[in-house]
C-alpha cells in the first residue's frame, strides 16, 4: 500500500462535551499506540494538545468500526471519551500541550455494546522522526498535515483534510529555546493536535544531490498554535482555538507552531509510569481503566 493511503486513518475528530450537550468547539487528535513500552498493554491513545481538553466533561469521536469478522471498514460510529483527569496523561513539561487520552476502556465497551471492531491506524514511537532522518532532510522540506480545519471534514467517509506545506525551520533547532519547529501552513481553528509528517511515495531528493527510489514515511511534529495578528497590529502566539460558530477577528499569518515529535518518547515514559502505578495501585485511576488494565483495587 502507498504510504500516503493511510494518512486519512490515523486522525480523529475530537468535539468538546460539556455539561451533557454536545458543542460546536472541534480540534484534532491522532492515534497512537503506547503498548510497545516495558510494561504494555492498554495503551492506545489519541494523542492531541491538552489546551483541545479545556473544559470538556468528555469529547466525542468518530471511529471506522468493522463487522465481527473484522472484515472491510463498514461504518462510522461515534463513542463518547471520558477525559476524567486521572484518564489523561498529560506531558510531564506543562509548557508542552500534549497529552495522550487513554482510550482502551472506550473500545472495550464499543466492542461489548454494539459487536463492532475499531478499525484504527495507529503510529508508534517508531513513525517519530529519528536524529538520523532529520539529518538527512532538505532544507526546508515539504510536509503534510492531517486534520480539520474550521471542523471541515468528509462525515459520509468519517476523512480528514490533508494538507501540504513546508517546513518554515529547521526541525533540528530549537525555535525560540522551545522543543518545536515552524511550518509553512495556515493553522485554521481545528487543527490543533493535528499530526504533521514527511510522506513522500516513489522517489525523494536526498542532500546530496541525488534521488533516491521508494517511499519514506516518519511523524515530525504536532501542530498546537499559531502567530496571531490581533486587530491593534500586535502579533502574539497562542494556541490554536477549537473551531466555533463565530467569526473570529484576529488574522493568522499561515504560518503553525509545531512541537517536534521527539517529545512522543518523553510522553511515552509518562504514560508507561502512568500504567505501571495503576497496575501497583498507587493511582486511583478511572474505574474502568483500571479493569481494563486488569489492575488490583
Amino acid at each position: 500500500m502507498n504510504v500516503r493511503e493511510q494518512l486519512d486513518g490515523i486522525t480523529v475528530r475530537i468535539v468538546r462535551v460539556k455539561r451533557g450537550k454536545l458543542t460546536s468547539e472541534s480540534g484534532t487528535g491522532f492515534y497512537f499506540d503506547f503498548a510497545k513500552n516495558p510494561v504494555g498493554g492498554g495503551a492506545i491513545a489519541i494523542v492531541t494538545n491538552t489546551h483541545v481538553l479545556a473544559g470538556a466533561d468528555s469529547v466525542r469521536i468518530a471511529l471506522h468500526v468493522t463487522d465481527e469478522d473484522g472484515g472491510q471498514r463498514v461504518s462510522t460510529q461515534f463513542a463518547e471519551v471520558d477525559v476524567a483527569l486521572d484518564a489523561v496523561v498529560p506531558h510531564p513539561n506543562p509548557q508542552v500541550d500534549l497529552c495522550a487520552i487513554l482510550i482502551a476502556p472506550t473500545l472495550e465497551k464499543l466492542r461489548n455494546a454494539s459487536g463492532k471492531h475499531p478499525a484504527l491506524v495507529s503510529l508508534s514511537v517508531e513513525n517519530v522522526a529519528s536524529a538520523k532522518f532529520l539529518d538527512e532532510l532538505l532544507p526546508f522540506e515539504s510536509v503534510r498535515m492531517i486534520g480539520y480545519p474550521i471542523g471541515l471534514w468528509d462525515a459520509t467517509n468519517n476523512a480528514p483534510i490533508v494538507r501540504r506545506g513546508a517546513m518554515a525551520t529547521n526541525p533540528q533547532t530549537r525555535y525560540e529555546g522551545r522543543p518545536e519547529f515552524l511550518v509553512d501552513i495556515a493553522a485554521f481553528p481545528g487543527s490543533s493536535g493535528s499530526p504533521v509528517v514527511v510522506a513522500d511515495a516513489g522517489s525523494y531528493g536526498m542532500r546530496n544531490g541525488g534521488l533516491a527510489v521508494g517511499d519514506r514515511f516518519a511523524l515530525v511534529g504536532v501542530l498546537w498554535g499559531a502567530p496571531v495578528c490581533k486587530q491593534s497590529g500586535e502579533i502574539v502566539e497562542e494556541p490554536v482555538r477549537l473551531t466555533k460558530t463565530v467569526l473570529l477577528p484576529d488574522l493568522t499569518i499561515n504560518i503553525g507552531f509545531v512541537i517536534s515529535a521527539s517529545e512522543l518518547h518523553v510522553l511515552d515514559a509518562a504514560v508507561s509510569t502512568f500504567i505501571a502505578d495503576a497496575r501497583r495501585g498507587k493511582l486511583p485511576p478511572h474505574k474502568s481503566f483500571a479493569d481494563a488494565l486488569g489492575a488490583k483495587r
